[in-house]
């Protein structure tokens, strides 16, 4: 499930529309909130 984060555009995220790296999105993102 992680390796598929870095192909989903992260629109729903304060990051904004971009692609993040899974590095950034471990600790930032509740997995449970996927």
């Amino acid at each position: 499930a992680i390796a598929n984060l870095k192909m989903i555009p992260v629109t729903c995220f304060p990051f904004g529309k971009q692609i993040v790296p899974t590095d950034s999105l471990i600790g930032e993102v509740p997995l449970h909130s996927l």
